[in-house]
Order: C-alpha cells, then sequence, then structure tokens
C-alpha cells in the first residue's frame, strides 16, 4: 500500500474518507466543535506517524478508529486530571457530579482491552453489529442505514435501539460481576 511508504495522495484518500466521520465522532463525546476539530487532526497525525508500523495485510479502517478511540480516552483522562487538580479546593456543586447511570459508548470508550470490546458484540446478532457500527463508527444515518441493507426505517432504529439495549445489559452485568469478584 502507497500509504505506508508516505504517499501523499494515499493518504490523502484516506483523510477525504474519514475525515468528517472521525470529527462527528470527537465531537459527539466533547460536544465543542474546535476541541473535535483538534482531535481529529490528532487522529491523522498519530495515522500517518504510525504507518510504517501498519500491517499491510489488515483494512486502514479498523486501524484508524483504533487510533481516534485511544486518542478520545486520553483526552478523556487529561481533562478529568485537569479538572480534579482544579475543584480539588473548590466544594462541588450537586450538579456537576456524574450521573450514576452508565452510558453504553462511554463505558466502551473507557475500556481499552479490545478483546472486551468484541466479546461485547460477541452478544449483538449479525444485523445489530452491523447497524449499530455503520451507525457510531461510520456515523451513517438511519436513512442511510436503511438503504444500504435494504431494510425499513423503522426496522433500523428498532435494531439500534436493541443492540444499545443488549450493550447496556451485558456492560451492568459484566460490572456486578467485576464487584462481585472484588467484594469476596
Amino acid at each position: 500500500m502507497a500509504f505506508k511508504s508516505g504517499d501523499q495522495g494515499a493518504f490523502s484518500r484516506i483523510y477525504a474518507a474519514f475525515r468528517l466521520p472521525i470529527v462527528r465522532f470527537m465531537f459527539q463525546r466533547t460536544n465543542d466543535h474546535a476541541v473535535a476539530e483538534e482531535l481529529a487532526q490528532d487522529v491523522f497525525l498519530k495515522a500517518y506517524r504510525a504507518r510504517c508500523s501498519f500491517d499491510l495485510r489488515l483494512d486502514v479502517s479498523p486501524w484508524l478508529w483504533a487510533i481516534a478511540k485511544n486518542t478520545i480516552v486520553d483526552w478523556i483522562r487529561k481533562r478529568k486530571s485537569v479538572k480534579d487538580a482544579h475543584q480539588s479546593d473548590e466544594v462541588t456543586d450537586v450538579q456537576e457530579l456524574p450521573c450514576a447511570q452508565p452510558i453504553a459508548d462511554i463505558v466502551i470508550l473507557a475500556k481499552e482491552d479490545r478483546r472486551g470490546f468484541f466479546r461485547l458484540l460477541g452478544c449483538l446478532s449479525r444485523l445489530q453489529k452491523k447497524v449499530l457500527l455503520m451507525r457510531v463508527v461510520h456515523g451513517l444515518s438511519y436513512e442511510s442505514i436503511a438503504a444500504r441493507l435494504n431494510l425499513s426505517l423503522s426496522a433500523v432504529k428498532c435494531l439500534m435501539y436493541r443492540a444499545r439495549t443488549t450493550l447496556k445489559n451485558s456492560l451492568m452485568r459484566e460490572e456486578d460481576h467485576s464487584s462481585n469478584i472484588l467484594l469476596s
């Protein structure tokens, strides 16, 4: 692949194909356009710098998304440590306390163990996995997913709802199991 050897055209094509989905992914987690753009730039810079370590037998997409997920996890950690340092002397307002309910997307991102992520996806049906990845990873609209999979819009929405519910329940069971092990 020309990308690995530093071909600017190959890298430009990868950038053009993945820039907007990665910016959307970052914005969903930061809720700040400027930060999302900056983090997306970091992803492509890291990818370009690490291009020599890319395995040509693999697809670029999962590799690039892994870099994006690691970048957002690092950003969240850094932001949390800075926030903790600033708030150590302040009284915390009740509305600033985090919600006790885990959000499936954030919990999945926080887990660095890739095998754990794929194990969680293993509890979904093949079609649920497709819909979830098309929506979350590739940033496609429900209408686009329906057209690509030749399904009705309501079927896609139902599959997405069931996939998220199944993931959330699996994560809760896994957390309960981890807590029970720690307590015993």
